[in-house]
């Protein structure tokens, strides 16, 4: 994420809700300092049991914009803090995790909250299937079209399987992968 990003993005007439990472120092300090000594806009609060986890998801939005150049952030309008709280039954203590955006729209905290956890959904259904069981993230496979071409194959190979009503990716490997006469039936 980058301030040339959040530039595009406005150009284009379209608004953005960008997560802000630790490569970006100055800022999340700025946010964190912001929120830890504002008072919030709107608040919500989810919670989500499944698969032996509980988690507990809390989502303020700001306003405070003190010391962040809004000059090189365009559009920006509104600071969000979420909280992650998540207990599993096999560990003693929760895990805390807390992540921190921009915005350039002004919406409410259960709208944020929303949107965010549908970006989580697509990034758990896709990108952790893809990295897990296909190692995509360890491939050496880096020069020219190859990663991307490697990458279609795999969405391709995740929406065979998944077609194929498989609920483990890595089970749907161990009985399909050697079965191309069964692959086939499955692509008609």
């Amino acid at each position: 994420m980058s301030k040339k990003t959040a530039k595009l993005i406005k150009q284009s007439g379209n608004e953005y809700v960008l997560q802000v990472k630790k490569n970006q120092k100055k800022l999340l300090e700025q946010i964190t300092l912001n929120c830890n000594v504002s008072t919030a806009l709107s608040a919500d609060e989810t919670i989500e049991q499944n698969r032996g986890r509980d988690e507990t998801r809390r989502v303020w939005v700001y306003d405070d914009l003190y010391d962040i150049d809004t000059t090189q952030w365009v559009g920006i309008k509104q600071l969000v803090k979420v909280e992650r709280v998540t207990f599993t039954h096999k560990k003693i203590l929760p895990s805390i995790d807390v992540s921190y955006y921009i915005s350039s729209i002004e919406t409410s905290a259960s709208h944020y909250n929303k949107g965010i956890r549908s970006h989580w959904a697509i990034e758990n259904s896709l990108h952790y299937v893809k990295d897990v069981t296909f190692h995509e993230d360890a491939s050496r496979i880096r020069t020219g079209n190859a990663p991307t071409n490697f990458s279609i194959i795999r969405n391709i190979a995740i929406n065979v399987l998944r077609r194929m009503n498989f609920n483990s990716f890595p089970q749907a490997i161990r009985m399909v992968g050697g079965d191309i006469p069964r692959l086939f039936r499955a692509l008609e």
